[in-house]
């Protein structure tokens, strides 16, 4: 009998034999609420409209913007490009060419510059990418094993990972890519991807559910979660993150965009897309399960931390900036708060919504005290198609980037764009 005819019975003894052990999550129960969510009313007053400049275009499924300090503005493009703006104008050659799994919502995802970035020019990127092949690639033994590990493995038979890599910015050009985390579970649906810089040096990255629901629920797994990065001078020795050590918080659907809230750049916010509506605007807390997929939106459940904001009909959230700005008192229109307190605006970028939205959060003097959601107002409409990434601007302003060439929407002509919205009142 042939190699090609013993390889090709091999194979399909091995699917037939394990196909019935697809390792899939056991689903539990779900819980429901009764009548519509609630809903936030318009701010009062609402923001002025901005004057919105075009920046840059002829970019293809921009992910994630990263202001610099020295005024350049840094973009990744999904299919694997990091990008400069300087000086008001898009540099032709990319800064870094990542090889990357362009699919669906995989490719070159999240940006974050190090906390040193002033003194070592490093920046960290997500990226999607293809596992690595069992066996060195050996055409039989590889297909085999590699069923094997996709119906036994757990988080380890994902098809696909992302990875965190960081990058240097040498003389304008970015050089020295050094793998900083590996295998990370993921999927061409649900990829996660945000990453965001602590005061303390580590990272925070987003991990999506891989299209594997029930996965967000086990304390031990890696999808539909958000986790803590180390760095330091060298990376982990491993190059893994592991639940037991990393996990910040279960429950996530999928996850791409975080954000500061808060002068002192403690609290956390993250969106999370929903199934149906149900599209989350969440505090992050340590240790908390966000629901998913027992619950999404708003629901009353002790069991899990709900959302300040919940978007049903769906905006699919892309991005997420923030602007600490103002104070009210008991006087104020925008909060019934007994006594003066601070004002936080959000502002997220909706994809299939076609968005931008500012949300309104407000937090009370005094020990103990969390912001809460008081309103929400809708500056972008359609006007520019898809909106996913978001930065704030150093003139008060925010950075925003279009998706209209990822499969999703309608591919407009130039491209993909990048927009500067600036007020000339103070917000």
């Amino acid at each position: 009998m042939s190699r090609s005819i013993c390889g090709a019975l091999l194979a399909a003894l091995a699917a037939a034999t394990l196909a019935a052990c697809v390792d899939r999550a056991p689903e539990g129960t779900m819980v429901e609420r009764s009548g519509p969510p609630p809903t936030l009313e318009s701010c009062r007053p609402p923001s002025p409209d901005p004057a919105i400049e075009e920046l840059a275009s002829g970019l293809e499924v921009i992910w994630d913007l990263a202001p610099v300090p020295d005024g350049r503005l840094f973009l990744t493009e999904r299919p694997g490009r990091i990008r400069v703006i300087e000086d008001g104008v898009l540099q032709v050659e990319p800064w870094f060419e990542l090889d990357v799994e362009a699919r669906e919502e995989a490719g070159l995802l999240g940006m974050t510059l190090s906390r040193d970035f002033d003194q070592t020019g490093h920046l960290f990127v997500v990226s999607t990418h293809l596992r690595p092949p069992p066996a060195g690639g050996a055409p039989v033994i590889g297909r085999v094993l590699r069923s094997l590990r996709a119906r036994v493995a757990g988080d380890r038979g994902t098809a696909v990972i992302n990875r965190v890599h960081r990058i240097t910015d040498h003389e304008g050009r970015g050089t020295d890519p050094v793998l900083w985390i590996d295998g990370l579970p993921s999927g061409i649906l649900h990829a996660g991807g945000a990453l965001l810089t602590l005061p303390s040096g580590d990272l925070l990255v987003s991990l999506g559910d891989g299209m594997d629901p029930w996965r967000a629920q086990q304390p031990s797994s890696l999808r539909g979660s958000i986790l803590r990065v180390p760095v330091g001078p060298q990376p982990p020795p491993s190059g893994r993150l592991h639940a037991s050590e990393h996990l910040v918080a279960l429950g996530v659907r999928n996850s791409q965009g975080m954000t500061f809230v808060g002068a002192d750049s403690t609290e956390i916010l993250f969106i999370d897309h929903g199934p149906v509506g149900r599209d989350e605007l969440n505090r992050l807390e340590r240790g908390a399960n966000f629901g998913w997929p027992a619950e999404a939106g708003i629901v009353d459940e002790p069991r899990f931390t709900p959302p300040l904001v919940e978007w049903t009909p769906s905006i699919a959230p892309g991005g997420i900036a923030s602007r600490v700005g103002g104070h009210f008192d008991e006087s104020s229109e925008e909060a019934s708060q007994e006594s003066s307190g601070e004002i936080a605006r959000v502002w997220v970028t909706g994809l299939g919504g076609q968005v931008l939205v500012e949300v309104r959060l407000a937090r009370a003097t005094g020990p103990g005290t969390e912001w809460r959601a008081i309103c929400q107002d809708t500056i972008l409409s359609g006007e520019y198609g898809r909106l996913r990434a978001i930065a704030p601007a150093p003139d008060g302003g925010l950075f925003v980037g279009t998706s209209n060439q990822d499969g999703r929407g309608i591919p407009r002509e130039g491209g993909d764009r990048v927009l500067h919205l600036r007020w000339d009142s103070d917000l």
